[in-house]
């Protein structure tokens, strides 16, 4: 008998329906002499240290602590009766395949099962990067020895149990010595955060710098174009030249120059990549792209979502060119392309984005030769997201974007200054095809001004008018999702250490597959928020920077060091006792610096604004409160504001409506929830004399009843008066009349007195036009027209 343990569940239906293990049974596959089970990412774990010998209160005389041994425990109560099931299934196989994720972590999840169950079974690895039944078969053809990984396992527990130690020792010296709650320190995380802290004080601090120029407006042959002159730090020098061009009617071509600029296409999609163009186009955060595209891996739509490569070997050509022809006979905007594209031919080509060298563990993100269902897609951005992924490819494989520059520069007799200009020319949009309107008008309000007329030096153009313009230095952007993770893939720019720069340049800190919960970690802790689009530090943030930011636990340059010993480790070229000593030595020095730190008090949470009561208004990871609706100091609590969530019914709230929540207790209209049925629909939020929140759905402006002057509201069915209960009014608009709907717009022409004509009414003959108005008893009267034939 064999066991495969797969990482989750749904990896394991999978493979299981490949081999023919069809009998479920509780906890695993069986059938064809296979049992194939799961396990739920990681079902065992290290220890807590209390377990591991440290005892009592955390105080500062106590640290650093190691452990004499890492021991393993099941992660929860909630996995012990599958580590059960799996340690059974163990006991009766021969052989035991690892089908966990084909990596370093993977092999981490399997090993850690397997060393706690204390199982001496061979191992087979099966590495595979897809879960299309032609990729099982191909990873079961080649089914790899178990002893082979067993460098990658020293890597994997050498890391794990590094980040344990130096994580748990920094948490609790800074926690102990600052005595202001849980103050959480990491090898990523706190250099994520000091990212974030230096290009916040960066950009608070900068002080825009003005400088100057002199623009002027040319035509030639009734086409207009710009030249501008070299900037001036003092105005007064450029006034002098400006003088100098009053009245003036015409500019000299000095010089022409034009170039062919070619863009190459962009390489495929890795995990980082699509967490930023989904960040940038669609505001998605990092964390829903990631369980988005693990959800279209679970059904067969993409390959492995958590790569780091945006490359495919040579021996994958066939494959992109069968998801081509997939995709050619997809009736949407990409076929046309796709069928370009293989006329072309796709495998007659070199393309940047394959390369043998730079696929290690898992090719770039494909999508596969599975042809979706609109219910494939659980929502929109399902859809969205797959999409991004079959753009990428079909841009990937295009030509190259092809331009024509244009450089040119003139003068303005008598003034001595030299004004220059530039024009650019699409020939061939190559890659660029695809491109959406929105990208498009982007890209060109970032490039130079358009069509140039034709230009040769001597030749006299138009000047119209010269202006003098001021600019302002500007500083570096604040940090947004998108710019976060790619700061945080390419850190080894800002490496000097040639050894450490190459060991961050392959990935950076973290890893495609935990960049988004870090982000989401530093949020929950409170010490960062989102601001709109933007990320910025909270107080509490800005604080433990300030006081560990010259520490090595705030540097990327940690986890190049790490990586580039890990490395050698996987490759059998470092030993981890070694290391293991280096982390102990790293972690006294870490923790006697950390006591020697001096940090300001800070203020735990951060005010988003005031609150109607006077209170601060705090925003909490999950939601709003006032700050007077907590008990402080011995004083109860004077606001009886609700905690406002987040996100309700799947919609996040703006941040301008959750400020007038607490100011005026409604919201305007937000668009955008989400029922328990499913159905989108649009309200206000109000907090209600109960001091509960509660939808409110704004009703349009109808006007008042023709009969009885009251005003109108829209109901159920129709839009009728609203005094009916009253006083008895009668007057009623039904929102659909022989089948045809009624907008509001066509119920206040109806009150107004004015007739409307429809041409969707529905008959036993079919459709027709009628026209509707009111008649002196104010019911709707219907004039017929000539039935469509």
């Amino acid at each position: 008998m064999i066991t495969v343990l797969a990482e989750k569940p749904s990896v394991a239906r999978e493979i299981a329906q490949f081999l023919g293990a069809n009998s479920k049974e509780d906890g695993y596959f069986k059938g064809n002499n296979y049992q194939v089970t799961w396990a739920f990412g990681h079902l065992v774990q290290i220890q807590p240290m209390e377990k591991l010998g440290y005892t009592g209160k955390w105080t500062l005389s106590s640290l650093p602590f190691f452990p004499d041994s890492f021991t393993l425990e099941p992660r929860d109560s909630s996995v012990l009766k599958q580590i059960q099931v799996i340690d059974s299934l163990f006991t009766t196989s021969d052989t035991i395949i690892c089908a966990t994720d084909a990596g370093r972590e993977g092999e981490l999840i399997f090993r850690y099962i397997y060393d706690y169950l204390q199982c001496t079974k061979p191992i087979q690895r099966l590495w595979i990067s897809s879960l299309t039944p032609s990729a099982i078969a191909e990873g079961f053809d080649n089914l790899r020895d178990g002893a082979e990984f067993e460098a990658l396992y020293r890597a994997a527990r050498g890391r794990n149990e590094a980040d344990y130690l130096v994580g748990l020792n920094a948490t609790m010296t800074l926690t102990s010595k600052v005595n202001q709650g849980l103050l959480s320190l990491g090898r990523v995380q706190t250099p994520t955060l000091a990212m974030i802290c230096q290009r916040y004080l960066e950009h608070k601090n900068f002080k825009p710098t003005p400088y100057y120029s002199i623009k002027l407006d040319l035509a030639y042959q009734s086409i207009g174009f710009n030249a501008l002159s070299e900037h001036f730090d003092v105005l007064q020098e450029l006034e002098a030249h400006h003088l100098l061009l009053q009245d003036k009617k015409n500019a000299e071509i000095v010089d022409v120059q034009k170039k062919e600029m070619r863009e190459t296409p962009p390489l495929l999609h890795d995990l980082t990549s699509l967490q930023r163009i989904a960040n940038t186009r669609y505001a998605y955060t990092s964390s829903d792209t990631l369980a988005i595209a693990q959800s279209l891996y679970e059904r067969k739509l993409i390959t492995y979502p958590r790569t780091g490569s945006c490359y495919i070997s040579e021996d994958m050509l066939p494959t992109v060119q069968e998801i081509m022809q997939c995709l050619a006979l997809e009736g949407d905007r990409y076929a046309e392309r796709a069928k370009e594209l293989l006329s072309a031919g796709i495998t007659e080509k070199k393309y940047k984005c394959i390369n043998n060298s730079k696929v290690t563990d898992h090719h770039a993100l494909l999508i596969t030769s599975i042809q979706p269902k609109e219910s494939d897609f659980e929502t929109p951005k399902h859809k969205a997201i797959y999409n991004l992924i079959k753009e990428r490819i079909l841009e990937s494989f295009a030509e190259d974007c092809i331009k024509e520059v244009t450089s040119f520069s003139c003068r303005v007799e008598p003034c001595s200054l030299l004004f220059q200009g530039k024009g650019v020319v699409v020939l061939k949009k190559g890659w660029r095809t695809l491109q959406s309107v929105d990208e498009q008008q982007e890209k060109e309000e970032n490039e130079p001004q358009g069509v140039l007329p034709k230009l040769e030096p001597g030749m006299q153009v138009g000047l119209s008018a010269s202006h003098l313009t001021t600019h302002y230095t500007k500083p570096k952007s604040l940090y947004t999702e998108a710019s976060l993770l790619l700061a945080m893939e390419t850190c080894a720019k800002e490496v000097e250490d040639e050894v450490l720069r190459q060991s961050l340049k392959q990935a950076g800190i973290g890893t495609p597959a935990t960049r988004a919960s870090i982000i989401e970690n530093i949020l929950k802790r409170e010490y960062i928020q989102r601001d709109k689009k933007q990320l910025v530090p909270t107080d509490k943030g800005l604080k433990i920077y300030q006081a560990i930011k010259e520490l090595d636990i705030a540097k990327v340059e940690l986890t190049g060091d790490w990586e580039h010993r890990l490395y050698l480790m996987e490759q059998n070229e470092f030993d981890k006792t070694l290391f293991d000593k280096q982390i102990q030595s790293f972690t006294s020095g870490l923790v006697q610096a950390i006591k020697e730190v001096n940090i300001a008090s800070f203020q735990n949470t951060a005010s988003l604004g005031v609150c109607h009561c006077g209170g601060a208004i705090i925003e909490h990871s999950k939601g709003y409160y006032c700050s007077n609706t907590q008990d402080k100091e011995n004083k109860p609590k004077t606001c009886s504001m609700p905690f406002i969530w987040k996100t309700i019914s799947e919609k996040t709230i703006p941040t301008a409506e959750v400020l007038a929540l607490f100011s005026t207790k409604k919201s305007k209209t937000i668009k955008g929830f989400t029922s328990k049925e499913g159905k989108k629909f649009d309200a206000c939020l109000v907090v209600g004399t109960d001091n509960t929140l509660s939808f409110a759905f704004e009703t349009p402006e109808l006007g008042n009843c023709p009969k009885c002057k009251a005003p109108l509201k829209e109901f159920n069915l129709s839009y009728s008066c609203t005094k009916y209960k009253e006083t008895g009014c009668d007057f009623s608009i039904f929102k659909e009349i022989a089948k045809a709907k009624l907008s509001v717009s066509d119920v206040k022409a109806l009150v107004g007195g004015k007739p409307i004509k429809k041409s969707t009414f529905v008959g036993k003959k079919g459709t027709f036009s009628a026209v509707l108005k009111l008649d002196s008893a104010f019911k709707v009267q219907m004039e017929f027209e000539n039935p469509k034939r």
